[in-house]
């Protein structure tokens, strides 16, 4: 008995083990570029149902990436397809799947989503939460507004209030900034042209208060800057999705109200 169980253990050691070479191996040939290679491989993994799931979308995805990589989106989308089927809020990562890659994710999850919705007239209490995808050119577009002026990013993305908060106090503070960035040139300029001693510790204080109230301003608006690129990416995990239509007074339930789940063969 002891001797049965002992070649059960290794034999499953060594069935674990091997998956993670194989898959190792996807990985190796994936991060190489060897698209049909990856293919290829995957093939014979996926046939392995003990694989976890996080391994599986990891699987699909670089499949995805090499059909697409060798012109053949169609099963790039059924590889998509297949990643949902796991995991119907499955989001993409931007430094992972080009942002081609990622508008034709979002094509895929939008239909794929139509295919599971449940409809249900005569229940109007149900609270329903409509599916979100990443939206890249919003947030190309909030970027590069709040490079410009701190706080616009926000108000470009919907959140008004911190937005417009944000723009005031920026866009203030820029102005006072490069007001006094004058001033205490000029003041400079006549402090040093300055001979009559009467009036050099008079012009002398004028340009060091004009010079401290300069410094002060351009290290807030520094911060403000700062401050407002951070927010727009830490603070607010939702800013750059939005929401798909509804069509024909569908509604979207969350994934606990599902209740009926079709799936449509590619």
């Amino acid at each position: 008995m002891r001797r049965l169980f002992t070649i059960f253990f290794l034999l499953t050691i060594t069935r674990v083990f091997a998956q993670e070479v194989t898959y190792d191996a996807v990985k190796k040939e994936f991060e190489s570029f060897n698209h049909e290679k990856v293919i290829q491989l995957s093939n014979e993994l996926l046939k392995n149902n003990s694989l976890s799931d996080s391994l599986t979308i990891d699987l699909y995805v670089m499949r995805a990436i090499s059909f697409y990589s060798l012109g053949d989106e169609n099963n790039s989308k059924i590889s998509f397809t297949e990643v949902l089927k796991i995991d119907n809020g499955y989001l993409p990562d931007p430094s992972i799947v080009s942002p081609k890659l990622i508008s034709l994710f979002n094509e895929v999850k939008e239909a794929y989503l139509k295919t599971i919705v449940t409809i249900e007239p005569g229940d109007s209490t149900k609270i329903t939460e409509v599916p979100k995808v990443f939206d890249g050119e919003l947030m190309k577009g909030c970027v590069a507004r709040n490079i410009a002026l701190p706080g616009w990013g926000q108000l470009h993305a919907g959140d008004k209030t911190k937005g417009t908060v944000l723009s005031i106090l920026s866009g203030s503070t820029f102005a006072s900034m490069v007001y006094f960035i004058f001033d205490t040139n000029s003041k400079e300029d006549a402090y040093l042209n300055e001979t009559n001693k009467n009036f050099i510790q008079q012009k002398f204080n004028s340009y060091n208060s004009s010079y401290k109230i300069r410094n002060t301003l351009i290290f807030t608006y520094a911060a403000i800057w700062v401050f407002s690129q951070l927010d727009l990416f830490l603070s607010n995990d939702n800013i750059f999705m939005r929401e798909l239509p509804a069509k024909n007074n569908e509604t979207f339930p969350s994934n606990s109200d599902i209740n009926l789940s079709v799936r449509i063969p590619f």
